[in-house]
């Protein structure tokens, strides 16, 4: 058996064209990778050079009133990960800043994307797609042969009566294909690796494992489409007749399959009409939550509520600003709503997520992609969590102007109150810390165990097509 891998090593090696072709493959996997790297360096240099500015721009805005102050606002950016160099995910299409200012939650902007002339349809360029696209197709190229040329040479049937055992002689030609994609991919693995390690974040220990983990995710992707290749070889019996099935396999499970399940989600949980989004948001405000008060009813309550606390007569005679309490509650109201109306938009996401899982019957991509960002932590579950992280930073930066406005303001015009450079200073800048590789792995668990099951039906294919070929050979 070892022999025979050994010889399919051979004539690998000396078949040019197949030389040609994985040399093609890893010469663009490198481009990609090279290209990524460039990406991740321009933006993180890009998003220090706009922290230290946006930084500088919030302490020397002078003296104004607090809440103007919470108007006036800032940025967060968001960082790239190292590993953000293997799989840029949804990381093309989300935001990388968001704006925050008092009584608005925004989605953010400057997305990648469209700074961009033209994309390709099947995502990003970038190592993980050609992992993902161009290196399946060559899997089968390569293995469409291995078992069929042999048949046609009637070398087959001379290895069965010297007594090889079909099985065996099928799991040799797995084994031998294994060790030529093994020899074309380690290359790409040692560049992903040194990328990772000279990114400009620098490597972490939480990094290394989603290397790692992002390695055997790919050994798995590949060796799905090797047990295929290899089953369909021995059982379409002419080497013309396996590259034809193999050649619609992939365009089924990889051109076919983004697409497919992008229709399915489509139909299944379409998108929301951003206008009425924000209308509906708008509604709430002043029409109230479902069961709440109007804005006018809950303004009444709040300075009744005021007076009776402080013992107060009036307005004027309140030991606390009444414009600060009355801002920082309607604030306050809007956490409530904007709590409300996201956790809608991203259920609607997680739907969407869901039905497009349904493509997983006829093309296992559609889960591996989310397996493969979610590893590298670029996947919509990570940049939630940084919009997430966005949205307690504004609040807690609000909060804190408000309650200046609050304890300072007293028995002042709202313009009569200014705040200076200290309560600038005080205020902490946002500094997002991306989490580790676990905290968010329900976003893909079910992603990987639906590529599991692909890769133990491949097995089982590539068992059954030994034992079809040992009774043939009986």
């Amino acid at each position: 058996m070892s022999a025979i891998a050994a010889k399919d090593w051979r004539e690998f090696v000396r078949d040019r064209r197949l030389v040609i072709a994985a040399g093609l493959m890893l010469v663009l996997a490198l481009l990609a990778l090279a290209l990524s790297w460039q990406r991740v360096a321009s933006h993180e240099a890009d998003r220090a050079a706009a922290e230290a500015g946006d930084r500088q721009t919030w302490l020397e805005q002078g003296e104004q009133n607090p809440h103007g102050a919470a108007h006036f606002a800032s940025w967060a950016f968001r960082p790239l990960t190292p590993t953000a160099l293997i799989d840029p995910g949804a990381t093309p299409y989300a935001p990388t800043a968001i704006w925050l200012e008092a009584h608005s939650r925004n989605t953010g902007n400057g997305r990648p994307i469209e700074d961009r002339a033209a994309t390709l349809d099947l995502g990003e360029f970038s190592l993980a797609w050609v992992l993902q696209t161009l290196a399946p197709l060559l899997v089968f190229v390569l293995a469409a042969g291995l078992v069929a040329r042999e048949r046609e040479r009637g070398t087959l049937r001379l290895m069965l009566a010297s007594g090889a055992k079909a099985e065996a002689i099928v799991r040799a030609k797995a084994g031998g294909l294994a060790r030529i994609m093994l020899a074309i991919t380690a290359p790409l693995a040692l560049a992903g690796a040194a990328a990772v390690l000279l990114a400009p974040a620098g490597m972490t220990g939480d990094q290394a494992l989603r290397l790692v983990l992002l390695g055997g995710a790919y050994a798995l992707w590949l060796g799905l489409f090797l047990a295929i290749g290899v089953a369909v070889s021995a059982l379409a019996g002419r080497t013309d007749r396996a590259m034809l099935v193999l050649a619609g396999v992939w365009l089924i499970a990889v051109p076919l399959g983004p697409r497919l399940a992008g229709t399915i989600a489509d139909i299944a949980a379409p998108n929301s009409d951003a206008r009425a989004f924000w209308a509906q948001m708008d509604a709430d405000f002043k029409n109230g939550l479902p069961g709440d008060p109007d804005a006018k009813t809950r303004s009444a309550a709040l300075k009744e509520a005021t007076l009776a606390k402080y013992g107060a007569a009036s307005l004027e005679e309140l030991p606390v600003s009444w414009d600060g309490v009355s801002l920082d509650a309607s604030e306050r109201y809007g956490y409530k709503v904007f709590d409300r109306r996201f956790a809608e938009l991203h259920a609607e996401q997680d739907s969407q997520r869901a039905a497009m899982r349904l493509a997983a019957l006829v093309s296992p991509l559609a889960a591996f992609q989310n397996v493969s960002a979610g590893l590298a932590g670029t996947d919509l579950a990570h940049h939630r969590h940084f919009t997430d992280a966005a949205e307690a930073h504004r609040r807690v930066a609000v909060n804190q102007l408000n309650a200046d406005l609050i304890a300072n303001g007293a028995g002042k015009t709202y313009e009569g109150y200014n705040a200076d450079r200290r309560l600038w200073e005080a205020v902490p800048a946002f500094a997002y810390a991306p989490p580790g590789v676990g905290v968010l792995a329900g976003a893909w668990l079910l992603d990987l165990a639906i590529l599991l099951a692909w890769c133990l039906g491949g097995v089982g294919l590539l068992v059954f097509a030994g034992r079809r070929l040992a009774r043939e050979g009986a």
